[in-house]
This record gives structure tokens, C-alpha cells and sequence, in this order.
């Protein structure tokens, strides 16, 4: 839930029914959050849910750094320029890296690294747009206070999973925010 849905939620929602309709939405209970561990690069054949955790761990040399240092990255080029994600030693010789991808599209990657069994490896992968994906042995399983947007068909709007559950308040919303700033008395 962005910063916008969120507000509009607690301006009209009930935090005891989640499901409930309201200006920031309508939920249903989620039971894991998506995670998929790969031990080499992924390719075209490879699809994910947007959001879902993508965890990329390889092997390479024993080194005497401490974990969790920073020691490759993996950069995703957009347009003229480029994203990039640090990587760590994990220890024992394993190095992982965890990115989520926030839209669905063919993401396109490279690891760079002084590490040679790391450094130019590249892949692709499509994320879809199906949160929260296909289950896995590695998803996170949550506890019972657990919500996301409605993930019906009928609730999106284009791309936008469970949007329809806020975009039928539009007028509602846009009339209460004008009856607040009426409130203001600017001199």
C-alpha cells in the first residue's frame, strides 16, 4: 500500500476488517510473501510476480572478509543509465544478493565483481504482474495479520492490482479533501 492508499485508509477504514471496502482499498489475507532463490542467472524462460523477493546466491572463493561486506553488485541498465544493487559475501565461500523487481517487464541484468566466479555473469528474467506469484518452498510464510490488494482480475486497473477497490472513491475522496481545506482560513 502506497503513501496515498494508506492515508485514505485510515481517513475511512477499519483496522479490525481489512476486507472491508474503503477509500485506500479492500485486502484479503496473504499467507507467505513471495521469495525465489536461484543459484546461477536466470533466463527469458524464468518468470516471477513483481514484489516477489528475488535471491540470487552463488559460490565462489573462501575469502577472510567479514559477512555481509559489500563484494559485487548487480547493475540493471534503464535507458542511458543504470540501477545498481550491492552484493555480499554470505561467508563460506556462498555470496547472495536480494533484489525486488517492482514492475512487471523483461528485466535485463549483470553482476559486476572483482570475484571472477561472479563478475559478467548475466540474465534475464519477465516479471509478471500476478502478486503474489506461484507458491514456493521459499516464500516467506506469514502470521495471520497479514494483507495485500485484492488480486482478482476484476480489481485492476490496466497494471495496477486491487486499484479498482480505490479508484470507485474518487469523488467521495476528492469532496472530503476540498470540505478540509475549506477549513484552512488563509489571510
Amino acid at each position: 500500500m502506497g503513501d496515498t492508499p494508506s492515508l485514505l485508509y485510515m481517513m475511512d477504514g477499519d483496522p479490525n476488517d481489512p476486507s472491508r471496502d474503503s477509500w485506500g482499498g479492500s485486502f484479503e489475507k496473504i499467507r507467505k510473501s513471495p521469495r525465489v532463490i536461484y543459484n546461477k542467472p536466470t533466463s527469458i524462460l524464468d518468470t516471477v510476480a513483481f514484489c516477489t523477493i528475488l535471491e540470487f546466491r552463488f559460490k565462489g572463493p573462501k575469502l577472510e572478509i567479514p559477512k555481509y561486506i559489500k563484494c559485487f553488485e548487480m547493475e540493471i541498465p534503464y535507458g542511458n543509465s543504470s540501477q545498481i544493487w550491492p552484493g555480499y559475501y554470505n561467508g563460506n565461500g556462498e555470496y547472495v544478493i536480494r533484489y525486488i523487481p517492482k514492475k512487471a517487464e523483461v528485466l535485463n541484468y549483470k553482476f559486476n565483481s572483482e570475484i571472477k566466479e561472479i563478475d559478467s555473469l548475466q540474465g534475464s528474467i519477465v516479471i509478471d504482474n500476478s502478486w503474489p506469484g506461484k507458491e514456493s518452498n521459499s516464500d516467506y510464510q506469514l502470521g495471520n495479520n497479514w494483507y495485500t490488494d485484492k488480486s482478482g482480475e476484476e480489481f485492476y486497473d490496466g497494471v495496477l492490482q486491487g486499484a479498482k477497490t480505490i479508484k470507485k472513491w474518487k469523488s467521495e475522496v476528492l469532496s472530503d479533501w476540498a470540505k478540509r481545506w475549506g477549513w484552512l482560513k488563509f489571510n
